[in-house]
């Protein structure tokens, strides 16, 4: 079966039988048992034996947790080893090069989107971010002006309302 993660188990390492979804044949993502004792990822559960309504219950040992965050995958976007599956999620968000991210000056418009790699040479040649100061403070003018016809608009209402 395919993997529906991220990433891939680096090859060299063992991993207990136990820890092995009896589905996708992966160590598990977000474990859950079943009524029968099976044990599984919860999609896995979820999408192959939905026909079957089996109620499941997380598997919360830390211990086994741990253990399957402590196992050494490859991010498929970029090919970086070695990362412990735990810290997949912090990777694609601080460095993977491959992820998907904004520009810096997304919060005053720029529309960019693009892989981390590409960002730096977008960022030199960004035209919202040199208008920052000027753009913030429109952004923060309108705000205010949003807030304050809020304000007047119940005013207006609870007025009405009286006569």
């Amino acid at each position: 079966m395919t993997s529906k993660h991220p990433y891939v188990y680096m090859a060299d390492q063992q991993i207990n039988p136990l820890l092995i979804c009896s589905i996708c044949q992966n160590p598990f993502v977000d474990p859950v048992t079943s009524e029968d004792h099976r044990r599984g990822c919860r999609a896995c559960f979820t999408e192959y034996l939905s026909s079957q309504s089996v109620a499941v219950t997380p598997i919360q040992e830390w211990i086994v947790l741990e253990m399957l965050n402590s196992l050494l995958v490859e991010c498929t976007k970029c090919n970086e080893n070695n990362i412990r599956r735990g810290d997949l999620k912090q990777h694609e968000e601080k460095s993977c090069r491959r992820a998907f991210v904004l520009c810096k000056a997304a919060d005053i418009k720029c529309p960019w989107q693009g892989v981390r790699e590409e960002l730096d040479t977008h960022v030199k040649q960004c035209v919202f971010e040199p208008l920052r100061p000027v753009l913030a403070e429109i952004i923060m003018e309108n705000k205010q002006l949003k807030e304050k016809i809020d304000r007047l608009e119940i005013l207006i209402k609870k007025f009405t309302e009286r006569n």
